[in-house]
């Protein structure tokens, strides 16, 4: 796989506008586990998510970050389902009020024939 996307992506999240600096404690994200579509394998999904995640931590521009691995385990299975699945911005802010994250970033891979297509939305809860 073409490693440009996501590339694309993390040049994208240091574009933020109005994103506060590392050091404000409000400035923190959680990062939703890549939802896998057509042609996707949910293990390459996981594992881009893993890989996502980790280079939002190293790009220093927020102060915490939340992994899917951590929503996972503070969330009960099936209320991480609901809120996973949910798209509307009163949604993510539930979900940001129950991880204490200002921002989320929700991601999805698909294929079409030979192409790798991400989509990547980086959602503040408090102007959403």
């Amino acid at each position: 796989m073409n490693p440009l996307p996501l590339l694309c992506v993390l040049g994208w999240l240091g574009a933020a506008p109005g994103a506060a600096p590392a050091e404000d404690k409000g400035n923190s994200v959680a990062v939703l586990k890549m939802e896998a579509k057509k042609g996707v394998d949910p293990s390459t999904a996981e594992l881009l998510s893993q890989s996502l995640t980790a280079r939002v931590r190293a790009t220093g521009r927020f102060h915490t970050v939340v992994g899917f691995t951590e929503i996972e385990s503070l969330l009960g299975f099936e209320r991480q389902k609901q809120l996973m699945q949910c798209e509307a911005s009163s949604c993510m802010a539930e979900v940001a009020g129950a991880m204490g994250v200002r921002y989320i970033i929700a991601t999805s891979v698909g294929r079409l024939g030979s192409a790798w297509l991400i989509n990547a939305s980086l959602v503040d809860t408090a102007t959403a």
